[in-house]
């Protein structure tokens, strides 16, 4: 496990939720952290609820990281 990975689980630590206007604008957050070696995953809503049966990205988790790793990706969007 590595430092940042003991530190988040052991420590106190910071969740920030933001949102971009896209599904593409999602996909770029994503394929940036990726190119950066940060750890992200992408979520995809199947649509049984929602989106009338259509698999959607929804959402992006990266980390745990610390924040200067991630800000540069996600610093300008706005907080939900």
């Amino acid at each position: 496990m590595s430092e940042e990975e003991c530190l988040w689980i052991d420590g106190i630590y910071t969740k920030v939720c933001v949102y971009v206007e896209s599904e593409e604008e999602l996909l770029e957050v994503y394929n940036k952290a990726k190119e950066e070696g940060l750890t992200a995953h992408l979520i995809t809503d199947n649509g049984l609820t929602e989106f009338d049966k259509i698999p959607t990205h929804t959402a992006v988790a990266i980390g745990p990281h610390f924040s200067f790793k991630f800000d540069k990706i996600t610093g300008h969007l706005p907080l939900y």
